[in-house]
């Protein structure tokens, strides 16, 4: 895994092993650790990759702000959105609510704060919602990957290797 330094969160998680294409895999199927802060991508029993992440933080109750159980990749994918506070994410694509719950980006921000990479700032309130990347759960339910690992995600899911209704679970541990 790459070493959660620097800027980290830009780049793939993995430093040894490519991005696979999905589609010379069978039954392909992502399982989120929000505990250990971690995707993998599944083919069968095997993990074909590991993904740094950062689910949904823990509530008072103890319980994740992201949903626990067993899901389905969902029609809703897109390159960019802002919610109307200016804070949104890139690369998002869909696993349950039609848009509510999503794999993205570290969140990115339009008023020009936190740490500008290409034509967007990455960040918010001091950025420290970058660092957090495979260390903590920390998002308001989303699952949040580093800006790499989540544009393969969302170019997987638009070329057939993840398509729509590959499941996805998820799990504390």
């Amino acid at each position: 895994m790459r070493p959660m330094t620097g800027h980290y969160y830009l780049y793939s998680s993995e430093t040894k092993r490519k991005y696979p294409d999905l589609r010379k895999y069978k039954d392909v199927w992502i399982r989120v650790s929000i505990l250990g802060a971690r995707v993998y991508v599944m083919s069968g029993k095997k993990v074909i990759y590991t993904m740094y992440a950062s689910p949904g933080a823990i509530k008072k109750n103890g319980e994740s702000r992201t949903p626990v159980g067993n899901y389905r990749i969902q029609e809703e994918a897109g390159e960019v959105f802002y919610n109307n506070d200016g804070v949104g994410a890139r690369y998002c694509v869909s696993y349950d609510q039609h848009g509510v719950y999503l794999f993205h980006s570290v969140p990115i921000n339009n008023f020009n704060s936190g740490v500008k990479a290409g034509k967007y700032h990455y960040g918010y309130k001091g950025g420290a919602h970058l660092t957090t990347l495979g260390k903590k759960p920390d998002s308001h339910g989303c699952v949040r990957l580093s800006v790499n690992d989540a544009k393969w995600i969302y170019e997987q899911r638009l070329n057939g290797g993840l398509p729509v209704g590959s499941k996805v679970v998820l799990k504390m541990h």
